[in-house]
């Protein structure tokens, strides 16, 4: 059974907002997320570097393969 975003705020409650954090150190900064319990994300479109490698949609996918189903992914904007 597949379960809603609203399901999923309504469960953990929190949404990270990651915003001005560039592609290289955000890796690191999401695992130490995941290892405190948080399991909703936003990655902004104005993203650090946006020009670099697509920004929030590369970062987005970055994320994605390295964290797979263990986290909700969104993005937004400002």
């Amino acid at each position: 059974m597949s379960t809603s975003v609203m399901e999923k705020i309504l469960e953990h409650k929190l949404v990270a907002i990651l915003r001005g954090i560039d592609a290289v150190s955000i890796v690191p900064v999401v695992e130490a997320l995941v290892e405190g319990g948080i399991r909703l994300l936003e990655i902004p479109f104005n993203q650090r570097g946006a020009a670099e490698a697509n920004g929030a949609p590369a970062i987005i996918a970055q994320l994605s393969r390295r964290f797979g189903g263990s986290l909700c992914i969104g993005a937004g904007r400002r």
